[in-house]
């Protein structure tokens, strides 16, 4: 009998941890390909940027000692005699001025045919929620009350909700495997976020709140 006991009394710590790492692993909003490559070009073009301030400043120095030495060279000619060459020592300290990396462009719409068909228009808010769902599921419903209250909070936000049954095509060409999946959608029309399960609310709002502070 004791032994029957500690048997299930392991089982069920077992289930316990295994329902709490499952939890810990679902629902959450993972960057894709898409954004991914997007901050990658950002970074890049920081780091040209930030190359091209270091050669402007390396420039800017040559410049200022060039212009000390052709000012002190002016003074010298100017006691011994007045049409010396300080002058123009003096005039070849400017620097040509670096040209500015010019700034990432915006990503491209991947999926405007599928958009178009789920009757989506991205460009009317800063980021759509797009939320595919099936019957008799118990989380899709635990997901459209989060969303639509991040939805209601945020008007730059939209929460559409898809019956995936209903969109098949689009469910192909979205790799939408399960339900619920959340597909964030920014202004342009690209996925850049994917959360497979009930997404936490506190994870939908940190996802989003990059967009929330700049024009995409």
């Amino acid at each position: 009998m004791g032994t029957r006991v500690l048997i299930l009394v392991a089982v069920l710590a077992a289930a316990t941890a295994a329902g709490a790492l499952w939890r810990t692993r679902t629902g959450r909003i993972r960057p894709t390909a898409a954004a991914a490559g997007a901050a990658g070009a950002g970074a890049a073009a920081a780091g040209a940027a930030g190359a091209g301030a270091a050669a402007a400043g390396a420039a800017g120095a040559g410049a200022a000692a060039a212009g000390a030495a052709g000012a002190g060279a002016a003074a010298a000619g100017a006691a011994n005699s007045p049409n010396s060459a300080g002058a123009a020592n003096s005039a070849n300290g400017a620097a040509p001025a670096a040209t500015p990396a010019p700034p990432p462009q915006a990503a491209r719409a991947e999926h405007a045919d599928t958009w178009q068909e789920l009757g989506i228009d991205p460009g009317d808010a800063v980021v759509t929620l797009v939320q595919f769902s099936s019957a008799f599921c118990a989380p899709c419903r635990a997901t459209r009350r989060i969303l639509t209250d991040v939805s209601g909070q945020l008007p730059e936000v939209h929460h559409v909700e898809i019956d995936a049954e209903s969109h098949l095509d689009a469910v192909r060409k979205l790799d939408v495997r399960s339900t619920p999946t959340t597909l964030l959608v920014d202004r342009t029309g690209a996925i850049t976020g994917r959360a497979v399960g009930q997404p936490r609310r506190d994870d939908v709002l940190a996802a989003i709140g990059p967009y929330l502070s700049r024009d995409v």
